[in-house]
């Protein structure tokens, strides 16, 4: 290119047979010293390596290491416990999906829960349901309720469990009188998935 000097763009291209079609892989090394391997063939465009790559190790279904949360979006209860995590969680790389979306059914299907209507909490490639779904954002959250839940944790899961599904089918009623309206920032909205 004119104008430019020839150190800040250095393109190399090879061609090699991959069943049985020309593939080209161009390597380009670009002024600010990052690197794109790009795959490109005689039916599509070309497509960074590195774009396919992040882009399926960010898929919430490729990952254990991001903890996602799914909850009833339809649930004041619910979208009230999501805020208090907000507020007051230290890590800040939890995933939020509501249950009905897209995102939501095939995580149920993914994990074979889809008649449970409980929240999940799915990280490094296990989902836990009812009581195990919110000690487990209690640890997350940290603190005192960390704590909190690790004390949880001692209490029997059929009692735990009991006392979640109590909740559940009051959380209607428990959240009748919650008026507020959150907002996320710009931050937490990229957290939400569906």
């Amino acid at each position: 290119m004119e104008g430019e000097p020839a150190a800040e763009t250095l393109s190399e291209r090879s061609e090699s047979k991959h069943a049985g079609r020309r593939v080209i892989w161009n390597l380009d090394f670009h002024h600010r010293g990052t690197e794109t391997l790009r795959y490109s063939n005689l039916f599509s465009a070309s497509v960074s390596l590195w774009f396919i790559h992040n882009l399926m190790a960010a898929h919430p279904l490729n990952t254990g290491t991001v903890p996602l949360l799914v909850y009833d979006g339809n649930c004041g209860f619910c979208a009230r416990s999501v805020q208090f995590i907000l507020r007051y969680e230290r890590r800040h790389d939890l995933r939020f999906v509501p249950r009905d979306s897209e995102l939501g059914k095939d995580l149920r299907r993914r994990f074979h829960l889809e008649a449970v209507e409980s929240m999940l909490w799915i990280a490094d490639g296990k989902a836990e349901t009812e009581s195990g779904a919110v000690l487990n954002a209690a640890k997350y959250v940290g603190g005192i309720w960390a704590l909190l839940g690790g004390i949880g944790s001692i209490v029997p899961p059929p009692l735990r469990n009991w006392a979640y599904r109590l909740i559940a089918r009051n959380r209607r009623r428990l959240s009748s009188g919650m008026k507020s309206c959150f907002v996320p920032t710009l931050e937490q909205r990229a957290r939400f998935l569906s």
